[in-house]
């Protein structure tokens, strides 16, 4: 440590560095966690990294341009190290993704190489980071308290501000270095060197005040209680030293001088008030308590920068040779006027009444928030929330989508249960029979309308044929996570088979087993996947044809219609069972509307703000339940449209009965073929419905395999490098009992080598938290969710597909440009020739042969092929 002038004050030298980037592990970890575009914050990553160039890797500037540099970025390191999971000396939690490893390189100023120099500490631990730029922050503010011009009163007030500050700091760095480790990273940041060395910069700082008052001519009183505390921390900061066997001396000869000297001056000046109050005894005995101390002063400050002799340059106040004088002169005078007036006896030292101490500064304070903006100015990342609170908004939107399929699937299901009703009651093909028995009923054309505008199957058939693909996507996707697991989990085996029990690392198959576990659901949930791919392929052949038949013109439709008798019964029950059916579509048609509403409240729905400003503490079902509530309405016009369509069913089903009472039914061909089209018709909705359903499903699911696969790369590059470490030392070790490998330094301080921990999976939600599972709605696909539950495959699925939350990512592996599936194209033998018994797609017209029934409206509908 350089000593500075002739009052020797001590100041720091900042610790070296050596140089990383953050630019590669902070927008890899961003692309994968966040799924977000890192072009907006490289700027801010490449100034973070010239940044740590200029003041930590060079030497900071010994002013305040040099000081709020080394801040500045510890400010934004701290920040980083809130928004972000870096890996540290601690044990990593399971539920967190993988931590970002940086290797932080630092000189250790007490320890020398193997090779000669300073030994050089590598640690991928944000914690040695901080703590080691926090020290030089201290370091910093040392040196501008030592070169302080002394002799102004501003100059005074500085130099103690900054002493003050690097005592502070140092008293913070000893607790987080026993916070964070059980044995010191390195020498120089041993609790004990840096307590004495914040009782050395508190002293300088309380020595200050000292110095201030002697200029300013205050009381001996209050000097003297100065003197006293300034001794003491001085004494401290000797104690402390001694204890942690300090390498330089000087600091040892300087602190026991200074000690002496300040309380030299303490009875000294004790000792002129004592004899303003006549207690001449007393204070003979403290001049001559006062000169023994300054001896040993000079004596411990011989060959060191402290001011012994006067000089033109100091303030003779403060010299040690000038103090003597005026202590000796003081006894010689105070004796023989004892001996001549007052007469008083000279006590003995030892019973002296003790001197008062006050202490003008303290170390036992917080350290400043530096990441505010007086400090780092405007937050270069604040595009970027805390991890927990974009987890926490994952969960959210999890527990909201789920939430709004609930409402969507109980709509779905009013809208089901009302056709299966109709269906049953054979509507409303009896009623339009009776109606129209000649022309083609207004409902169906609207429908055909619906149908043609839609393109039919056209758009079903383009996404059914991309399911093999998909499928096999995700299956490949699949077996390329296996197989990295599988090679590292092989080279582990491999070298614990070579090196035996020197091979002290976890091994693989105990860190993987939980992936191994996830991937073996996530196997289960594709096999289900591309079973319930075949039911949608064949409910797609089933209905080909009528939907291609609703296709046509009006009129051929028309014309295929089988003709009705007209009916001579009441018009009573026939015109309020069409007012019911009519009020029935318009319900329906209203329940088709609420799922778009729910969109357009989704997309002005953002928890973050409230997560960022309710903090951590905060239980988030009370949060999610409370956000919800910006759904009631919808929600409420849910619950009446439900009720509303149930009580117009049960009108319906009596205003039925009535029809088929009255003698208005004729039955026959045509509301056969009238209530088949219908059927046909909601059939086609609910296919398009779960198609599209079943396209988001698979992207979802490549999300998820693409996340699997950037924490599996991470994790056997992590395992990897430390592999490289471990070979590295055992061959050192054979060869020398001094490696100037990081392993070999961590274990020569008795620090166990940091083991990488187990991938970390998918973050789960907390045990309290609402969201803990995604259950989408039942469907052939089978219950899926984020956190991979086993899926199960219902009996009689209502939906081809679960429907996850929109993937934000997709994975674009080299076989995505090779062909998808062996199978011919879709619809061509001989993938399904002929589909499930029926003929190539339009080779028949709908109702002809091979199907066994003649066309529309050639014969009766129902007449022999229906075996009548």
């Amino acid at each position: 440590m350089p000593i500075h002038g002739p009052m020797a004050f001590v100041s720091l030298t900042p610790k070296k560095a050596q140089s990383v980037s953050f630019m590669e592990p902070l927008t890899r970890f961003i692309q994968r966690e966040y799924h977000q575009d890192t072009a907006s914050i490289r700027e801010a990553i490449k100034d973070l990294n010239e940044l740590r160039e200029s003041c930590i890797v060079k030497a900071p500037e010994r002013h305040e341009s040099g000081l709020n540099a080394v801040i500045k970025y510890y400010g934004y390191l701290t920040v980083l190290s809130r928004r972000f999971p870096f890996r540290t000396s601690e044990q990593p939690s399971g539920t967190l993704p993988t931590p970002i490893g940086i290797k932080f390189t630092w000189e250790d100023t007490h320890a020398s190489g193997f090779f000669g120099g300073k030994r050089i500490i590598a640690l991928q631990d944000i914690n040695f980071e901080l703590i080691n730029v926090l020290f030089n922050i201290a370091a910093v503010h040392s040196q501008i308290g030592a070169v302080s011009n002394t002799s102004s009163d501003a100059g005074l007030k500085q130099a103690s501000v900054h002493f003050q500050s690097a005592a502070t700091i140092l008293n913070n760095v000893a607790a987080l270095v026993h916070k964070y480790y059980t044995t010191p990273p390195s020498q120089d940041l041993n609790p004990k060197f840096l307590y004495s060395l914040s009782f050395l910069m508190l002293a300088q700082s309380q020595e200050m005040y000292w110095r201030k008052c002697v200029v300013e001519r205050k009381s001996n009183g209050a000097i003297s209680k100065l003197a006293m505390q300034t001794s003491t921390f001085y004494q401290d900061a000797y104690r402390q030293l001694v204890s942690y066997n300090a390498p330089d001396k000087s600091w040892l000869a300087i602190a026991q001088a200074k000690m002496a000297f300040y309380e030299a001056d303490a009875q000294y000046r004790t000792a002129m008030s004592n004899k303003e109050d006549e207690e001449m005894g007393i204070a003979i005995a403290r001049l001559k308590v006062a000169e023994a101390k300054l001896a040993e002063a000079a004596n411990n400050a011989a060959g060191t920068e402290f001011n012994v002799k006067v000089r033109p340059t100091c303030n003779a106040a403060f010299s040690i040779e000038l103090l003597q004088t005026t202590v000796a002169s003081l006894i010689k005078d105070y004796e023989k006027e004892n001996g001549m007036i007052y007469m008083k006896v000279i006590p003995p030292a030892t019973s002296l009444p003790p001197i008062d101490k006050f202490a003008a500064v303290s170390s036992d304070r917080p350290l400043p928030d530096y990441t505010t903006k007086e400090y780092i100015g405007e937050d270069r990342f604040s595009c970027i929330v805390p991890l927990s609170v974009h987890h926490g908004a994952q969960r959210y939107r999890e527990r909201r989508d789920e939430f709004i399929r609930e409402q969507v699937d109980k709509l779905n299901k009013c809208s089901s249960d009302c056709a299966e009703g109709l269906t049953a009651m054979h509507l409303p093909g009896a009623l339009q029979a009776v109606q129209s028995p000649d022309e083609i009923p207004q409902a169906l054309v609207d429908r055909c309308r619906e149908i043609r505008e839609a393109g039919g199957m056209a758009p079903i058939h383009d996404l059914i044929e991309a399911l093999p693909g998909k499928s096999q996507m995700v299956s490949q996707m699949l077996e390329d996570v296996m197989a990295r697991l599988d090679h590292e989990e092989q080279e582990d085996n491999a070298a614990r088979q070579k090196y035996d029990s020197r091979w002290t690392r976890e091994p693989s198959s105990a860190l993987n087993s939980s992936s191994r576990k996830e991937l073996q659901k996530l196997s289960n949930i594709i096999s289900t996947a591309s079973a319930s791919d075949q039911t949608v392929i064949q409910r797609f052949h089933e209905l080909q044809p009528a939907i291609d038949f609703m296709m046509r013109p009006v009129e051929e439709i028309k014309a295929a219609l089988p003709s009705a008798q007209t009916s001579d019964g009441p018009s009573g029950p026939v015109d309020e069972l069409h007012r019911l059916l009519t009020e029935l579509d318009e319900l329906r048609t209203k329940r088709d509307e609420l799922p778009a509403k729910f969109e357009e409240l989704k997309d002005t729905d953002d928890i973050t703000p409230l997560l960022l400003e309710k903090g951590e503490g905060t239980t988030e079902t009370s949060l999610f339940e409370e956000k919800l509530r910006h759904y009631a309405n919808i929600v409420g016009e849910v619950d009446s449209l439900v009720e509303s369509t149930n009580a117009v069913m049960a009108k319906t089903r009596i205003a039925n009965e009535r029809f088929q009472a009255s003698n208005s039914a004729t039955g026959g061909d045509r509301e056969a073929m009238l209530n088949d089209l219908a059927a046909k018709y909601e059939a086609w909705k609910t296919l398009q419905r779960d198609v599209q359903e079943g396209s988001k499903f698979y992207e979802h699911l490549v999300s998820m395999l693409q996340k699997q696969h950037d924490m599996t790369v991470d994790f056997c590059i992590a395992r990897n490098i430390e592999k490289e470490d471990m070979i590295a030392s055992l061959g050192s070790r054979s060869t020398s009992n001094d490696s100037g490998s990081v392993s070999h330094q961590q274990q020569s301080q008795g620090q166990q080598p940091i083991h990488f921990q187990q991938p970390p999976q998918q973050q789960q939600p907390p045990a309290h938290s609402t969201a803990s599972t995604y259950r989408p709605p039942v469907s052939a696909y089978g219950s899926y969710n984020t956190s991979y539950t086993q899926p199960s495959v219902p009996q009689a699925p209502r939906h081809a597909y679960s429907q996850p939350p929109p993937a934000s990512t997709s994975y674009q592996p080299p076989y995505m440009n090779q062909p998808q599936y062996s199978q011919p194209p879709f619809g061509q033998p001989p993938y399904g020739q002929p589909p499930y018994g029926q003929p190539p797609y339009g080779q028949q017209p709908y109702g002809q042969p091979p199907y066994g029934q003649p066309p529309y409206g050639q014969q009766p509908y129902g007449q022999p092929p229906y075996g009548q």
